[in-house]
C-alpha cells in the first residue's frame, strides 16, 4: 500500500502541471465564448449567426478537450512507464503490475472529476444562454447533479483506458507495435461496440416491458451501462496484469 500511495502521488505530480495548464487554457476560451454569447444581439445578421454557431462549437469542443486530457494523461504515464527508457526501471521497482494499473486508473479518476464538472457547467450555461431545446443540451443540463451519469461516464472512460493499455501490451508482445496494434485496436473496438449494442438492445426490450417508458427506464439503462463498462474494464485489467506478469516478467 505504501508503494502504491507513492506511485499515485508521483503520477499525479507528473501530470498536474500539464493538466492545470490545459484546463486553465480551455476554461479561459470557454469563458470568453460564453461571455460573447451572453452579449450577442437576438436579431443578429447572418454572418453574426454563423459566428454564434462557431462560439457554441468552441464551448463544446473545449469541454470535450478537458475530458480528453483526463484520459490522455494517465495513458501517457503508462506509455512512459513501459514503452520508454523508464521501462527498465519500472521492471526493477518492487511494485506489482496491479499497482501500476491502479495508479493510472486513480490518476484518470482524479482528473475526470474537475473535467466533467467544468464540462457540465459550461454546457448548462450554454443551455441557459441560447435557450436551446436540443436533446444534447437538455441531457447536459440534467446530468450535472446526476451521480449515475457521472459513474457511467467514469466507467466508460476507465474501460477505454484499460482497452488501450491492453492493445499496446498485446502489440508489444507480438513485436509489431504499429500495424498489429492498429488491427487489434480496430477489431477489438468493433467487438466491444457490437457487444455493447447487442446487450443494450436486449436489455432495453426487457426494461421497457418491466418499467415502461419514463425516467425509470432511463435510470435502468444507465445502470446497465455501468455494469457493462465495469465488467469489460475488469476483464481488460486482468488481461493487462497477466501480460505484464508473463510477457514482461514483472514480478510481485
Amino acid at each position: 500500500m505504501l508503494n502504491l500511495g507513492k506511485l499515485i502521488r508521483r503520477d499525479l505530480a507528473c501530470t498536474v502541471r500539464a493538466v492545470l495548464t490545459i484546463f486553465g487554457s480551455l476554461a479561459v476560451i470557454v469563458g470568453i465564448a460564453l461571455a460573447t454569447i451572453a452579449h450577442f444581439p437576438e436579431n443578429a445578421e447572418s454572418y453574426a449567426q454563423t459566428m454564434l454557431i462557431f462560439l457554441e462549437l468552441a464551448v463544446f469542443v473545449c469541454s470535450l478537450g478537458m475530458l480528453a486530457t483526463a484520459f490522455a494523461m494517465p495513458l501517457s504515464r503508462f506509455v512512459r512507464a513501459y514503452f520508454s527508457r523508464e521501462a527498465a526501471l519500472t521492471v526493477c521497482l518492487p511494485i506489482p503490475p496491479s499497482a501500476q494499473m491502479i495508479s493510472k486508473l486513480v490518476c484518470c479518476t482524479v482528473w475526470y472529476i474537475p473535467a466533467r464538472l467544468i464540462c457540465e457547467t459550461a454546457m448548462n450555461l450554454l443551455t441557459k444562454l441560447i435557450n436551446s431545446t436540443s436533446a444534447v443540451y437538455t441531457q447536459a443540463e440534467s446530468a450535472l447533479l446526476d451521480p449515475i451519469s457521472w459513474v457511467r461516464g467514469l466507467m466508460f472512460m476507465l474501460m477505454a483506458l484499460l482497452f488501450c493499455f491492453m492493445v499496446m501490451l498485446i502489440a508489444s508482445a507480438a513485436r509489431r507495435r504499429v500495424l498489429f496494434g492498429t488491427v487489434v485496436f480496430i477489431f477489438g473496438g468493433l467487438i466491444v461496440a457490437l457487444s455493447y449494442f447487442c446487450i443494450q438492445l436486449g436489455l432495453m426490450k426487457t426494461f421497457t416491458q418491466i418499467f415502461g417508458e419514463g425516467e425509470t427506464l432511463t435510470k435502468a439503462a444507465q445502470l446497465s451501462d455501468c455494469v457493462f463498462a465495469g465488467s469489460f474494464a475488469a476483464a481488460f485489467y486482468i488481461v493487462c496484469v497477466i501480460l505484464l506478469n508473463k510477457v514482461y516478467e514483472v514480478r510481485n
